[in-house]
């Protein structure tokens, strides 16, 4: 049973360490989403999505690697595998471990997916034949690089060196190019900083920069120019939210289209009172998916709970099927105000002003359940 009691409001932040380059982007979008992406405990977070958990488990393989002979391609899709499981089986409940104990891993992602990742970390094994190539050389991989000048420290992916020169790899599961067919800047200023950590913590002045993901790759150097840009935004960060002071999360919170898919949303009270005030269906800033109302109705229907909730800000009535009743039966009673993020729906938005009919598990295609879905009181 998932606990959805309500945290005491957060009045204050302290940042305590160093940042990630990592996290880099999410601090430009939103120093509020920085912070409490940044210290899990500070927040109530989103459960996972299958995504997410599988490009963690294809990172866990390639950093417990060792050189010798390569795995069969089948062998690396078993670890994937095995690694998958493995974060399911130590989340806190949630739908999707839910559903994996239901329907296995069949019931929660693709296999396509699953060969893609299993494909990212073929391409990346040390092997048998390569391990020749790294003897004069320094390898690290998943070790930390940290400056105090920059108040970033991290654990790039691999990092090689050889003489004066030094090769930082990110792994991805996709690079999120742009039409100009540019990767997601937020991947370029994090493999950016990463080389910037290496460059100060080595001593050597060249280095060059690597994104890979299963079907793409980027290569680039680190430019005087990126150099800059990480200097600029750590600058940026050391002023905002300067170490070891009380910062006020509604001053740090920066409204703007990334609050849809911020992962601790429902821990911004900025959000909040967006979302239970919110009568404009064009605000840009608010999730669709996500609902702040009153439940009027809870019905079983077998394994999972039928809600109907009304919001007043929308003057309508919501339901939402597949509220799984193992996890959230004793949490919800007619009368409840609450607060429900990251829904799923069929409904395309623009057919009625506002959508009105959600799912949480969809018993017909697990796959496609609200995986990150979330009740607030």
């Amino acid at each position: 049973m998932i606990s959805v009691q309500s945290p005491e409001s957060i009045r204050s932040l302290i940042r305590s360490r160093p940042a990630s380059p990592s996290k880099l982007g999410l601090f430009l979008e939103c120093p509020l989403q920085f912070l409490l992406g940044t210290d899990r405990a500070l927040s109530a977070r989103l459960p996972p999505h299958p995504l997410a958990l599988l490009g963690s488990a294809a990172h866990k393989v390639i950093e417990q690697a060792t050189f010798g002979s390569r795995p069969s391609g089948i062998e690396v899709v078993n670890l994937v595998k095995q690694q998958f499981e493995s974060l399911i089986n130590s989340a806190p409940d949630c739908l999707l471990k839910w559903i994996y104990e239901r329907d296995g891993i069949a019931g929660v992602l693709p296999a396509s997916q699953i060969t893609s990742a299993a494909r990212l970390v073929y391409q990346s094994l040390p092997t048998e034949g390569r391990s020749a190539e790294y003897i004069d050389h320094r390898v690290w991989r998943e070790e930390s690089f940290s400056c105090t000048e920059l108040d970033l420290a991290g654990w790039p992916d691999f990092v090689q060196q050889k003489g004066d020169s030094i090769h930082v790899v990110d792994y991805k599961l996709g690079l999120g190019r742009d039409n100009e067919d540019k990767p997601n800047p937020k991947y370029i200023l994090q493999i950016a900083a990463y080389g910037l950590l290496a460059k100060k913590s080595t001593g050597v002045k060249n280095v060059t920069l690597e994104l890979r993901a299963p079907a793409d790759l980027w290569l680039g150097n680190l430019t005087d120019e990126l150099e800059e840009k990480v200097q600029q935004v750590s600058n940026q960060l050391k002023k905002t939210v300067p170490r070891n002071k009380p910062l006020d999360p509604l001053q740090l919170s920066t409204p703007g289209e990334h609050c849809k898919k911020c992962s601790v949303r429902s821990s911004c009270s900025a959000y909040l009172q967006r979302l239970e005030k919110w009568t404009d269906k064009t605000d840009e800033t608010l999730s669709p998916k996500d609902v702040a109302g009153m439940v009027l109705s809870v019905n079983l229907n077998g394994e999972a709970l039928n809600l109907v909730c009304a919001s007043e800000a929308r003057d309508t009535k919501i339901t939402i099927t597949g509220v799984v009743s193992a996890l959230y039966a004793q949490s919800l009673s007619v009368g409840d105000d609450i607060k429900l993020f990251s829904l799923g729906t069929t409904e395309i938005l623009g057919r009625a002003e506002y959508i009105s009919n959600f799912h949480v598990w969809n018993s017909r295609n697990a796959k496609s359940s609200a995986f990150t879905f979330h009740i607030k009181p």
